[in-house]
């Protein structure tokens, strides 16, 4: 019997298209940017795509509030930089990182995205509405989908061998399948449904494939 927990990164969620300023972009070119792209906050980057730091929307709000005399904080808004309002250390995580750790590192934060950095490079963005989505599906949906489009049908196995069980989104198999191959293909399938956080595999193999 095999229990092994497969679950979904950050990767497979997350944008490719994320928020980049350089540190040279001034205050009203990173909040026309921000208000256009409908986000939170945007990645400070270097020429080589290294994340800096991050400025946000707060940030925006509190430089523009420094000052008492509008006239005098008008000016100095319109000379401060991104790399001059950006906040430091960006709170960033890997793609390869489980979604329930990326979703807990939100949580704690109170951010409303995380960047994504691999090898000191930006490759994408994580917004926490895009978390919460998956969380929202519901249990018996999930199943339903599991049971119809993984394990019915010709091209699956004849009669249902596996009994799918879903809980707050963690998904537990159990049963057989005839070769381990198909239970590896089945877990990597299950793991790809849309709300699927993770997936229990206590599946049996009538022949172990690899072994030969």
């Amino acid at each position: 019997m095999t229990t092994q927990l497969t679950t979904k990164t950050v990767a497979s969620v997350m944008s490719r298209d994320p928020v980049t300023v350089a540190v040279h972009t001034h205050y009203k070119d990173v909040l026309e940017l921000l208000v256009a792209r409908d986000v939170g906050a945007a990645a400070v980057v270097s020429a080589t795509g290294r994340v800096l730091g991050v400025v946000s929307e707060a940030d925006l709000l509190r430089t523009g509030r420094k000052s008492r005399n509008w006239r005098r904080r008008s000016r100095d808004v319109s000379r401060r930089t991104a790399g001059e309002l950006m906040a430091t250390p960006a709170l960033t995580v890997r793609s390869d990182a489980p979604l329930a750790v990326a979703a807990k590192v939100l949580a704690e934060s109170g951010k409303r995205q995380l960047f994504v950095v691999d090898d000191g490079r930006l490759v994408g963005m994580l917004a926490r509405r895009a978390v919460l989505e998956l969380f929202l599906r519901p249990d018996k949906e999930i199943c339903a989908e599991i049971e119809h489009d993984i394990f019915t049908g010709p091209a699956d196995v004849p009669e249902p061998t596996v009994r799918v069980s879903v809980e707050h989104g963690v998904v537990q198999l159990t049963g057989w399948l005839p070769w381990r191959a198909d239970i590896d293909s089945a877990v990597a399938r299950v793991a790809y449904v849309p709300g699927v956080i993770g997936v229990r595999d206590r599946l049996i193999a009538a022949y172990d494939d690899r072994r030969h």
